[in-house]
Formats: C-alpha cells, structure tokens, sequence
C-alpha cells in the first residue's frame, strides 16, 4: 500500500514541473503592419547616360596597305583548244555533230535526218563578242512524201491455226406466236402420299 502512494507523489511533483504556454492576450490594436513609403519622384533626378562619340576625322583612316604577293597566276593556264568529230549511221539514225575550238574562237557543224526525208545541216561559229551565229539548211528544201500510189492498206493475215472469234447472234422468234386451247391446260391436282402427315380438321 505504501509503494502505490509513493508512486502517485512521484507522479504529482512530475507532472507539476511540465512547462505551461501562456500566451498574452490578443490585442488588435496592438498589430502596425510594415508601410511602403517611397521617395517623392523627382524627374530632375534622372539622368540617363548619353552617347558622345568621337568627332569624325577622315584622317585618321588608314587602311592596312593590300599585300600582293599572294595573287593567283595565271601564266600556266591555257585557252581551251580542241577538236572532235562523231557520226551515228544505221538503218534509222543518220547524224553527227563536228567542232574546232581555239581560244575564243570556235566553229562547228551538225546534221540530223528528218523523219520527212530530208537533211538538216547546221553551221556555226562563235568569235570573241560575236555571239552564237547559226546558218540552218536542208537538203532537199522540201520534204518528200511518197505518192498516194505508194500508200498500200494494210490487210493483217491470221494463220489457220490462230483463235478467230465468234461473234453474237440474236435469237429468231415466229412471228405469230402460237398458244395453247383452252382444253389443253389442266388444273394442278397435289397428290399426297399416305405416310405423311393430315392435319385433324373440326367437324
């Protein structure tokens, strides 16, 4: 009995020393919040910074002095000299193409057979300022077409043993139709067999 005593005395003077909150009482009246007061604005007080650049002087310029020494030479290179000349014939094509060239200084010629039978050959030159100078010429002037006697229609073959179509032919009818006597039709007769089924009918 004496020990729960001593227990609960313990637990008393324990309890008595826990701290306590005791806030102070709210006063509204007692709360200044912070207040934004800014400078007067004073529009003389600005002063922006403002570009003064150096008076221009046209002789103070001096470009660096150009440096030739490094310039391409052209001495090694040569004007362009060649020459070539190539021809096309066969049982369709008959053309060919032909050109000197020296320097500025070019000429040439190239001809082509027309479906019309006929040849055009042109010739050309070019000197230094000229321009592209071209003479067209065609051998015959005119074109030749064959006669009408020559102009045969053409009439394809087929061999015996090729497909040959056939060809739809309508159906012929009597032109009057015959019909039936009255003594001819007879009227449609069901039969039934005994094992099928005969629905019961009411008296």
């Amino acid at each position: 009995m004496g020990e729960v005593v001593l227990v609960a005395l313990v637990a008393s003077v324990v309890a008595d020393k826990r701290p306590r909150y005791d806030p102070d009482p709210y006063d509204p009246d007692s709360y200044e919040p912070d207040r934004y007061n800014p400078d007067p604005y004073d529009p003389d007080s600005y002063e922006p910074d403002r570009y003064n650049p150096d008076p221009y002087d046209p002789d103070s310029y001096e470009p660096d002095p150009y440096d030739h020494s490094d310039e391409y030479d052209h001495s090694h290179e040569d004007y362009p000299k060649y020459h070539f000349d190539w021809k096309v014939k066969d049982h369709y094509n008959d053309f060919g193409h032909k050109e000197y060239r020296d320097g500025y200084d070019t000429e040439g010629e190239y001809y082509v057979l027309l479906p019309d039978g006929r040849r055009q050959t042109v010739t050309y030159y070019v000197k230094k300022g000229s321009g592209f100078v071209a003479d067209v010429k065609y051998d015959p002037k005119d074109p030749i077409y064959p006669s009408s006697g020559e102009y045969r229609k053409y009439k394809p073959t087929y061999d015996s043993d090729e497909y040959k179509p056939t060809y739809y032919k309508p159906p012929t009818y009597p032109i009057d139709p015959t019909y039936p006597s009255s003594g001819e039709y007879k009227r449609y007769k069901p039969t039934y067999d005994s094992d099928e089924y005969e629905p019961p009918y009411d008296n």
